[in-house]
C-alpha cells in the first residue's frame, strides 16, 4: 500500500522525530520521482535521508493504519477490508456493502482537504457527475455522504489492474489489445459527451480493466459539464496530468470542449503501443511545454511495428489545434474500429498525406505535414548557438504591453508588467518581480528590452531558465513563449492597450 504522505507526515512532526522542512522535503524528493516514473514511499525516503530509523518508521506506519481503520469504521453500512491506494484527494479503500453483501470501493477525501470548500465541492463533483452516468465501462456511483467532517464516495469495485499497474511493469500492449480496451473507453467517453459531461483527465491510471477484460472508465474529480463553471478551474490554472494534458488545458484555457478528452486518450493510446509516454521530461511544467511546442515523433517511428495507419489516427487525436483533431468522439471509436477490422480509417483517411508516416521498410525519412508547434502562427528556428526558439509573426499596428503570466506555482494566475530596459525576476525584495515560488534564485533572471526586441539571460541560477523547453542563457523572447523554471511556468504575453 502507498502511504498517505498527509497523514504520514502529520504523524512524523506531531510526534517530534522530524521537522516539518524535513518532511516537505522529503515529499518533494517524492514528487520529482513520480514524474520521472518511479514510485518510492516518504517513509523510504525518510530513511534514505536519515531523518528516520527503521524503528520508528515501523511506529508511524502501525499508528497509521490503526486511524485509516478508525476511519474506515466510521461509515454506517460499510466495513472496510484493506486499502487499495492513494489518490490526489484521499484514500480509495476496498469494503464490504453490509446490506447488499458485495465488495465496493470507497474513496474518502484525505482530512487535509475536508475543511476546504474548493476540495470538497471537487470531490462531491465527481460523485455527482458518476451518479449522472450509467454505462459498463463507466465504473458505477453507489453512494456519497459525510459522517462527522469524513466525506466518503462509494462506487463500484473492479477486480482487475488499471493500466498504469500494467505499464509500469514495463509491459508493452500489442496492437489489437490496446485498440480493443482505447474503442471500450471511446464508448464511455460518447455516453459522458452526450450528457455534456468532459472527463479532463483521461489517463492510464483513471482505467481499469477487470478480469473479463472489460474496459472501466474512473475518477471524474476534474469532470465538469460542459455548460458548468465551478471556479475550481480559473482561466490560467492547468489542472490534468502532464504526460496526457491537451496542449488546450496545457494553455490554462478556460473553453474547454469534448476533443480535449480527444487528446488525452491519443496520449494514452500512444503510451500503451510505444511503451512510452509522448513527451518526457524532468518536470511537469517542461512536459506541458512540449505539448505545446514540440512536434510529436509518430507511434511507428517511435516503435516498430506499430500500423501507419493507427499512427495516423493518433497523431490526429493529439494535432496541437483541436480544430485538426477529430471532431467528436464518435469519428475516433470508427477510425479504430476500422484498424481493428483492417479497413482504412474513414475520418484519417483524407490526413494520411498531411500527417508524417514513415513506412518501417522504408530508409527514408518522410518530412511533408509534420506538425511544428502548438502556438498558432509559431515556427521553429535556431539561433547561432543551435538553441531552439519559437517565432510569431505579431501586428503592431497597435501598442502593447509586454506581461509575464503565471500559469503554474505560487503566483498562478498572475500577471506582472515587463518594464522598460531590465525586468529581474526572483525571490529577492529588491527583484522588479518578486516571487515565492523556492526554486526560484534569488535574481534568477533579466529580461532586457531594447525598443520592440526583448531577450531573456539567466543569472547563473541553481534551478536554470527553459523557453520552450529548452535550457538557455541568453535568448531572443517572443510573444507566446514558454519560461519554465523548475514546477513554475510563465508565458510571455502582450497586454494590449
Amino acid at each position: 500500500m502507498e502511504d498517505d504522505h498527509f497523514l504520514f507526515g502529520h504523524l512524523v512532526v506531531r510526534n517530534k522525530l522530524s521537522t516539518q522542512e524535513q518532511v516537505d522535503e522529503c515529499i518533494e524528493i517524492q514528487h520529482r520521482l513520480e514524474e520521472k516514473g518511479s514510485l518510492e514511499k516518504l517513509g523510504n525516503i525518510m530513511i534514505s535521508k536519515g531523518y528516520l530509523s527503521d524503528n520508528q518508521l515501523r511506529l508511524i506506519l502501525k499508528a497509521q493504519q490503526r486511524i485509516s481503520r478508525n476511519s474506515g469504521q466510521r461509515i454506517p453500512g460499510y466495513e472496510i477490508v484493506s486499502k487499495l491506494g492513494q489518490g490526489s484527494m484521499g484514500s480509495v479503500y476496498r469494503a464490504k456493502q453490509i446490506s447488499m453483501d458485495r465488495p465496493v470501493a470507497i474513496k474518502v477525501l484525505s482530512q487535509q482537504y475536508s475543511r476546504n470548500k474548493q476540495y470538497v465541492h471537487r470531490f462531491l463533483q465527481e460523485a455527482r457527475a458518476a451518479a449522472q452516468l450509467s454505462h459498463p465501462n463507466i465504473v458505477r456511483a453507489i453512494d456519497v455522504g459525510n459522517v462527522r467532517d469524513l466525506y466518503y464516495f462509494v462506487m463500484e469495485f473492479v477486480d482487475g489492474d488499471s493500466l498504469q499497474d500494467r505499464l509500469r511493469k514495463d509491459e508493452i500492449f500489442e496492437q489489437d489489445e490496446a485498440l480493443g480496451i482505447t474503442i471500450q473507453v471511446c464508448a464511455a467517453l460518447k455516453h459522458s459527451h452526450s450528457h455534456e459531461i468532459i472527463h479532463r483527465d483521461i489517463k492510464p491510471d483513471n482505467i481499469l480493466v477487470d478480469k473479463n477484460g472489460q474496459a472501466k472508465l474512473c475518477d471524474l474529480g476534474l469532470a465538469k459539464a460542459a455548460a458548468e463553471s465551478t471556479g475550481i478551474t480559473d482561466h490560467g490554472v492547468p489542472l490534468g496530468t502532464p504526460y496526457y494534458m491537451s496542449c488546450e488545458q496545457a494553455r490554462g484555457s478556460k473553453d474547454l470542449d469534448s476533443r480535449t478528452d480527444i487528446y488525452s486518450l491519443g496520449a494514452t493510446l500512444y503510451h500503451l503501443v510505444t511503451g512510452k509516454v509522448p513527451f518526457e521530461g524532468d518536470s511537469g511544467p517542461l512536459v506541458m511545454v512540449k505539448h505545446l511546442t514540440e512536434e510529436l515523433i509518430p507511434a511507428c517511428e517511435r516503435k516498430s511495428g506499430i500500423d501507419p495507419q493507427l499512427s495516423a489516427v493518433i497523431s490526429r487525436m493529439m494535432n496541437k489545434e483541436p480544430d485538426n483533431r477529430h471532431d467528436n468522439i464518435e469519428q475516433v471509436e470508427e477510425d479504430l474500429r476500422a484498424i481493428k477490422d483492417r479497413r482504412r480509417p474513414p475520418h484519417t483517411e483524407s490526413h494520411l498525406d498531411t500527417i508524417s508516416i514513415k513506412d518501417p521498410k522504408s530508409k527514408s525519412r518522410p518530412v511533408r505535414g509534420r506538425q511544428t508547434t502548438g502556438l498558432i502562427g509559431t515556427r521553429q528556428k535556431s539561433n547561432r548557438k543551435g538553441e531552439g526558439r519559437s517565432t510569431r509573426k505579431v501586428a503592431h499596428k497597435k501598442a502593447f504591453r509586454p506581461i509575464l503570466t503565471f500559469l503554474t506555482g505560487q503566483e498562478k494566475g498572475r500577471s506582472f508588467p515587463v518594464s522598460s530596459g531590465m525586468t529581474v525576476v526572483g525571490r529577492l525584495p529588491d527583484c522588479d518581480i518578486q516571487v515565492k515560488d523556492i526554486w526560484f534564485s534569488r535574481k534568477h533572471f533579466i529580461i532586457h528590452k531594447d525598443k520592440d526586441r526583448f531577450e531573456i539571460e539567466d543569472l547563473g541560477s541553481m534551478n536554470g531558465t527553459r523557453i520552450n523547453g529548452r535550457a538557455v542563457q541568453r535568448a531572443e523572447l517572443h510573444l507566446g513563449d514558454q519560461i519554465a523554471i523548475y514546477d513554475t511556468l510563465i508565458r510571455f504575453d502582450a497586454d494590449e492597450d
